[in-house]
Formats: C-alpha cells, sequence, structure tokens
C-alpha cells in the first residue's frame, strides 16, 4: 500500500511541478479560451461557421479511420455495420465541408416562415402532453 502512495505522491508532485513552471501557458491559454467564448457569443454565425467546419474535418477523418480500420478487421463480427457507419461519416463530414453554410440557411428559413406565420395571425397552439387516462380514451 505504501508503495502506491509514494508513486502517487510523485505524480502529484510531477504535476504540481509541471503546473508551477508553465503557469504563465495556462494563463495566456485561459485568456485566448476566454476572448474565444464571448467572440462566440457576440458573433453567433462566424461560431456556426467554425464549429461546422471542425465537425465537418472530424466526422471524415473518424470516417476514413474506420472505413481503413473496417477493411483491416473484415473478419470480425459486425463488419457491415462498421462499414455503413465509416461511409455516413465520410459523407456526412464532406457534406458540411462542403456546404458549411446550409445549417445557417436552414435556421434562418425556419426563423423567417415562423415570423411569416406570426405577422399572418397563426396562433401557437401548445400541445397538450398525453397522460395515462386520456391515452386509453
Amino acid at each position: 500500500m505504501s508503495t502506491n502512495q509514494s508513486g502517487l505522491d510523485r505524480i502529484n508532485a510531477a504535476v504540481a511541478t509541471s503546473l508551477h513552471r508553465h503557469w504563465v501557458a495556462f494563463l495566456v491559454e485561459g485568456i485566448i479560451l476566454l476572448i474565444l467564448g464571448l467572440a462566440a457569443i457576440v458573433l453567433p454565425p462566424i461560431a456556426t461557421f467554425a464549429v461546422e467546419i471542425l465537425i465537418g474535418w472530424l466526422l471524415l477523418i473518424s470516417g476514413i479511420v474506420g472505413l481503413i480500420t473496417t477493411f483491416r478487421m473484415r473478419h470480425a463480427p459486425g463488419f457491415w455495420w462498421a462499414l455503413v457507419s465509416a461511409i455516413l461519416g465520410i459523407a456526412a463530414g464532406v457534406v458540411l465541408l462542403r456546404y458549411p453554410l446550409m445549417t445557417l440557411k436552414v435556421v434562418a428559413a425556419i426563423h423567417f416562415e415562423a415570423v411569416r406565420l406570426m405577422l399572418k395571425g397563426v396562433r401557437r397552439h401548445p400541445h397538450r402532453p398525453k397522460t395515462v387516462y386520456s391515452a386509453a380514451r
């Protein structure tokens, strides 16, 4: 038990030393992330665009890696599901990278239609959740 404790103490000391040695880098990173977070709040379309590009690349790369892994392990169970998953990841990544502003267009179109319907006088009717008793009727 004491060997595990001494190992934990060494790890804690190494982490504390590293934090003390590189505190300026952590401070700069925190300031940069704070500025980027505020920019994302102030400029949501640009933040949406950046996140779409990031997710597009993540899907594309994970799909390619998944495809390579799937073909290397082609005799493992679930080959076809893994293949479909990899192809869908690649396709979704390509779509997001090819049409990055599509999400903004869709969201803008939904809001435009909602405002148009409100101006026409269409009222929103809240959905009443079904209870156990009303569902039986």
